[in-house]
């Protein structure tokens, strides 16, 4: 029983060590107008469409932190008494990103509020090679026969031997089985003899992608689970409205491909 807890807990606390590669990280610092670090201000970011709201303090140093936050869009707040409150105007958070937002509160007397536009992101805290394929891309861009995968090869560092598939599309010249896929965090990569496989072991449907990062080379512990690419898809989640979608796709030697139609209610 003993040795039976021991090995639990052996494989609990790496998987409790490392990030959720399939969320987003929001950090930042805040400052007034000297430049001078505002300690315990109030960081509070939202998203409506999720009905998500976290909230952190900032350090002596004036340092922030937000992990764990689903992709989507988002507002975020920050106040601290004796400085007017700054708004931040909606801005999107991909899988796997660690987002800057640094902000200057400004000294007031009275109730005031100021507002801010969140700019495209400088990537600051990484140096990894690879992008993210949005869900307006997977939705729109032609892949033969539906299959996601094919869209791996438009990530920086791919290299796609013709194919456009998992088992063609390879990452900074290592070989496709050296490839690592997760869904929603999920280990997906197939294995076979003991081995990875080029393909993944969950299939998700491209209807059901809300986006997915491929990384060619240089990424962190966490990411690399294996030497070649690592690959984070995400699914759709559910909001506070009732939707719902249908598609029809059609090819064959007759009439060639026929686009799919979508409506939602």
């Amino acid at each position: 029983m003993r040795h039976s807890l021991f090995s639990y807990l052996l494989f609990l606390v790496p998987a409790l060590l490392m990030g959720r590669t399939d969320h987003a990280v929001l950090t930042g610092t805040v400052s007034d107008a000297s430049g001078a670090a505002v300690a315990k201000a109030e960081v509070t970011v939202s998203s409506p469409g999720i009905g998500l709201t976290r909230r952190a303090a900032t350090t002596a140093a004036g340092a922030d932190t937000i992990s764990g936050l689903p992709i989507g869009t988002y507002t975020a707040s920050i106040t601290a008494p004796g400085f007017a409150r700054t708004d931040v105007e909606p801005f999107e958070l991909q899988v796997g990103q660690t987002r800057t937002l640094d902000a200057k509160l400004a000294v007031t007397g009275v109730e005031t509020k100021v507002e801010i536009r969140a700019d495209a992101p400088l990537v600051q805290s990484s140096a990894a090679v690879g992008g993210v394929i949005a869900g307006e891309q997977i939705q729109n861009l032609p892949v033969n026969g539906r299959n996601w995968a094919g869209l791996m090869a438009l990530v920086p560092g791919a290299i796609d031997s013709g194919v456009s598939d998992q088992k063609s599309v390879r990452f900074a010249g290592r070989a496709t089985d050296d490839n690592n896929y997760r869904i929603d965090g999920v280990d997906a990569t197939g294995i076979q003899n003991q081995g990875q496989r080029t393909s993944t072991r969950l299939q998700i449907s491209t209807e059901a992608i809300a986006e997915f990062r491929a990384t060619s080379a240089l990424y962190t512990a966490e990411t690399g689970g294996s030497a070649g690419g690592q690959v984070e898809v995400v699914s759709k989640t559910g909001s506070n409205a009732v939707h719902g979608s249908v598609f029809e796709f059609l090819r064959n030697n007759v009439s060639g491909v026929v686009p799919s139609f979508e409506t939602s209610s």
